[in-house]
């Protein structure tokens, strides 16, 4: 009895320290979670200060000084008005990137297309996107999805001397997902874990809840799949 008494002791000392180290490790998984997301919020909240700064700030400056060569020199300021003219539209365009305007009335698929839309010069894009519901995505969800999809293109535009791209986004009622393939150089997996865009890719995937996988192969392209829930 001494025996079975030891041995049940035992067993119950070592569920209990397994059931509290699960528990330590959930809440540190939460507290990590909580903390990316906090900080990811606070980016996209730093970006949108920039940029109303930039449109109720720079843009306006650079309006008014555009109105006062236009009265003031006439047509003799038309190479002024003309420079004016193009430090407006590319400050617009960074305030555009840094928060996008009305995104909270747009679709998935219109975010997905906006990001690609500028690359189509440069690759031979082919997307596929199937939707078997009309999923309301939240704001939050939609600019993940866009600064994912963002780093991914520029990486493949700048890096991976690629010709084709090829872009599917598939939603059902439970889970989205986003799969992205290209035929460029690749790269060796174990020589990119620490890369600050890797790290930017799996931060907005655990905002969203989600897994991502990549694979690449040196000179055989990269392939990225991203999974998260409609919920």
């Amino acid at each position: 009895m001494l025996l079975v008494f030891i041995i049940v002791l035992t067993r119950l000392i070592i569920r209990n320290a397994v059931a509290a180290k699960t528990k330590e490790n959930q809440l540190k998984l939460a507290n990590q979670q909580q903390l990316i997301q906090a900080s990811i919020t606070a980016q996209e909240k730093e970006r949108g200060r920039l940029a109303a700064d930039i449109h109720d700030g720079l843009i306006s400056k650079l309006n008014g000084l555009k109105l006062q060569a236009e009265i003031q020199y006439a047509d003799t300021a038309v190479g002024i008005v003309e420079g004016l003219d193009r430090c407006i539209m590319t400050a617009r365009r960074i305030s555009h990137d840094l928060s996008p305007p009305l995104i909270e009335h747009s679709s998935m698929e219109d975010v997905i297309e906006e990001v690609i839309e500028p690359y189509r010069s440069s690759l031979a894009i082919t997307t596929r996107i199937g939707m078997l519901k009309n999923i309301d995505y939240s704001s939050e969800k939609k600019i993940q999805v866009m600064r994912i999809m963002e780093e991914v293109t520029m990486n493949v535009h700048k890096h991976a001397n690629a010709s084709e791209l090829y872009v599917r986004w598939r939603g059902n009622p439970t889970h989205s997902l986003l799969y992205v393939k290209d035929d460029g150089d690749g790269f060796a997996m174990d020589e990119s874990k620490t890369g600050l865009g890797l790290q930017n890719l799996e931060s907005r995937t655990q905002f969203l809840n989600g897994l991502i996988k990549i694979h690449s192969t040196l000179n055989h392209g990269t392939s990225i799949l991203l999974c998260f829930p409609n919920n």
